[in-house]
Formats: structure tokens, C-alpha cells, sequence
């Protein structure tokens, strides 16, 4: 019903801000989530924060994972929320403490800026390979089918166009288009969010949402 969709709405993240919910968790690693939510909800934001995410994920675990040997969880990870599209930056740690891993994403975001600038072009074209042959792969069973169908419906994407679209939006991204939204979203800290491990103030839920706009379906920008 009506009321089932509003309960669904995304809070919307405002240009250059940079939110902080620490949670007081018992357990002995740190853990910290920066969350970079996309500037709006249209298909060609979501295309530009997929190929992004392809992008950096290899280069976040080897920086993160490989070479400082920071935690066994590094991941960069698809953070779309009710078609509202994201990145997760993740990080778990049994020796580092968050202040630490937070450094470690700061220089990444630094070092990364610096190699998209100068990625060849043939490099960025593997990736933008790699999304389109992810959107294009079929399902592989009914119940891989199904699932695509309701993921559909449950969007209210009820003509079924927009993975093809995705496709069709991705296909037409070059690499200054990756490195102008790298800039606005992740250099200039814009529309993000961190959770981590460290103790501070509770946020309170309704205190959060109280005079912020909200993403809500349909999509708001197509």
C-alpha cells in the first residue's frame, strides 16, 4: 500500500556534507563504513556510481588489503538503496584503530584521484567492459529470472527497460565523466556518510530525518 512505499523513502545526503554515526559495539576489531550516496536518483547517476564502484574496488582491496595488510574485510561494495545509488567504502581491522583506517581511506581517495586522471584509456575501457558484460550476462535459472523480475517490480520499473538503460548509459561514459563524479563525490567529501566503531552520541533516528528531503518511489529524476 501507500503507506508500505513512503515507509521506503532514502534520506537525502546534502552537496559537501559529511555525516558521522559512531556505534559503541563490543567486540575487539574496528570496524568503519563510508557510504558516498549518488547526487540524485536518475539512471545515468546509477550508471556513472557502477562503472565507479568497478573502477575502484581492485585498487581500494590492494591498497587496503594486500599492501598495508589493514583487515581481512576490504571491500568496496554496491550501497544502492531503493534504487537511490551508492559506494561503500568497508574496512574491518583486528589490529588498526578506526582513526587510522579513516587515514587510510583519505590517502586512497588522494592516490586514486591521481591514477584515474592518468588510467589509459584501454584500462578504463576493461572496466567499462566489465559492467557491461555484468548487466548483460542472462539469468542462469527461473529463480535467477524471478528474482531480476521482482527486483523490477518491487522498483516500479513495471516495463522492465532498466537494465537495458543502465546498459545504454554505461556504454556512453567516458573517463572525464568518471573523473568529474570522482571529484564532486568522493574528493570534495560531498553526499557521504561513515559509521564506524568509535563512541560518541547516539543518533536519534526521527532527529536525523527531521527537515531533510527524502528519495521516495518512482524515481524522482529520470
Amino acid at each position: 500500500n501507500h503507506e508500505a512505499w513512503v515507509e521506503r523513502g532514502v534520506i537525502r545526503i546534502l552537496p559537501g556534507e559529511k555525516m558521522h554515526i559512531p556505534l559503541s559495539i563490543d567486540h575487539k576489531d574496528a570496524a568503519i563504513l563510508r557510504y558516498y550516496q549518488g547526487r540524485n536518483d536518475s539512471l545515468d547517476e546509477t550508471a556513472k556510481m557502477m562503472l565507479l564502484r568497478q573502477l575502484i574496488k581492485s585498487e581500494f582491496f590492494n591498497q587496503l588489503r594486500t599492501e598495508q595488510q589493514l583487515g581481512y574485510v576490504v571491500a568496496a561494495i554496491d550501497q544502492t538503496i531503493n534504487r537511490v545509488p551508492g559506494i561503500g567504502l568497508l574496512v574491518q581491522s583486528p589490529t588498526a584503530p578506526v582513526a587510522k583506517l579513516e587515514e587510510a581511506i583519505e590517502r586512497f581517495l588522494v592516490e586514486f584521484d591521481r591514477q584515474l586522471q592518468e588510467m589509459p584509456e584501454a584500462e578504463f575501457e576493461s572496466h567499462r567492459q566489465a559492467v557491461l558484460t555484468g548487466l548483460r550476462e542472462q539469468p542462469k535459472s527461473l529463480a535467477e529470472q524471478s528474482s531480476r523480475f521482482w527486483g523490477s517490480i518491487d522498483s516500479r520499473d513495471y516495463d522492465f527497460s532498466r537494465r537495458q538503460k543502465l546498459i545504454d548509459g554505461v556504454a556512453l561514459l567516458s573517463r572525464e565523466d568518471m573523473v568529474q563524479t570522482y571529484t564532486a563525490l568522493l574528493m570534495d567529501s560531498g553526499y557521504s556518510l561513515q559509521v564506524d566503531g568509535t563512541k560518541g552520541e547516539v543518533v536519534d533516528d526521527a532527529k536525523l530525518r527531521e527537515g531533510r528531503a527524502i528519495y521516495r518511489l518512482p524515481s524522482t529524476e529520470m
